[in-house]
């Protein structure tokens, strides 16, 4: 379970730089996928010890980082316009490069670190600790 929540705040925050402003670098882009795949195969491999609910959100977090890094390596890969209209004309809702920059800005800044908050409270209450949080609330 501790390999699992490691392992997921790391690619998170990985892909968070990654999707910055700051970000669309080779070696974060690196980092992100060894990390994610070193998580994806350790999950697939332990995800019996975890319930359904958190499993469906794991699933979604895989999904989510997945679509994030499908779109900045496009963004990163099309020098012109004419290959960025090509990548996009194979999705059902083209986006301008403008647009997806700020999508991935949203889904990085936002949806992933929503997800895995929400990840974080299931993980303690599958430890049994969420009552920590209770008394450090009413102290």
């Amino acid at each position: 379970m501790d390999q699992i929540y490691e392992g997921l705040f790391e690619t998170g925050d990985l892909l968070r730089v990654w999707g910055s402003v700051f970000g669309y670098q080779e070696e974060q882009r690196r980092g992100f996928e060894r990390r994610y795949d070193k998580l994806y195969r350790y999950y697939r491999a332990h995800s019996l010890w975890l319930d359904d609910q958190t499993r469906q959100k794991l699933e979604a977090f895989f999904k989510e980082a997945r679509d994030i890094h499908h779109t900045i390596t496009d963004l990163q890969e099309s020098s012109s316009a004419e290959e960025w209209n090509e990548i996009q004309s194979g999705i059902d809702q083209p986006r301008t490069k403008t647009e997806a920059r700020a999508w991935v800005r949203e889904k990085v800044a936002k949806e992933i670190p929503n997800l895995m908050e929400q990840l974080r409270e299931d993980f303690r209450e599958i430890l049994e600790i969420s009552d920590l949080r209770d008394r450090a609330t009413r102290s």
